[in-house]
C-alpha cells in the first residue's frame, strides 16, 4: 500500500475507516445515488472522512499505478498544484491523470504515453472532484 498520508507505520489500534469504491465509468451515477455502496475497502489510516476510491479499469496512469489498482482521493481538498494527480470531470467524463498549469492553459497528462495530453478550454466543463491521496496494487 503506497500512500501520503504519512510515513509512519500503522498499530493495530489505529482506527479503520471503510472506504467506498466506485469505477470512472459508474461514478456519477453510483456517487450521487443514495444506494449503500457495493463495495468497499476498509484501511487503517485514521479520521479520513471523505476519502473515496477508484477501481482502475484502464492503462492511462502505468507504470505509476496499473489497471485493477484502487487509487484514493480526497473529495474535501481540491487545492492542486502542478504534477500532482487528480480525480477530473472533463467533458462530462472523469479521468485520472496528471495536473499542469502552463503559460495559463491547464493540461491533463497521463503517464502511460500511449494516452494523449488534454489541453483543457473554456468549454471543456473542467471540475477537480478530489485529490491523490495513495493507491492499492492489486
Amino acid at each position: 500500500y503506497y500512500s501520503t498520508f504519512s510515513s509512519k507505520e500503522l498499530k493495530i489500534e489505529d482506527p479503520v475507516v471503510k472506504i467506498p469504491i466506485f469505477t470512472l465509468n459508474s461514478f456519477e451515477k453510483d456517487y450521487s445515488s443514495s444506494n449503500i455502496f457495493k463495495e468497499n475497502v476498509t484501511l487503517p489510516i485514521g479520521n479520513s472522512e471523505n476519502l473515496k476510491a477508484i477501481k482502475i479499469d484502464n492503462d492511462s496512469m502505468e507504470p505509476f499505478f496499473n489497471k485493477n489498482s484502487l487509487v484514493l482521493f480526497d473529495f474535501d481538498e481540491i487545492n492542486i498544484s502542478n504534477n500532482d494527480i487528480g480525480l477530473f470531470k472533463i467533458n462530462d467524463k472523469y479521468s485520472i491523470g496528471r495536473y499542469y498549469l502552463n503559460n495559463g492553459f491547464t493540461i491533463i497528462s497521463y503517464d502511460n504515453k500511449k494516452h494523449s495530453p488534454v489541453v483543457i478550454n473554456k468549454k471543456s466543463g473542467f471540475m477537480i472532484i478530489g485529490i491523490y491521496k495513495g493507491h492499492i496494487s492489486i
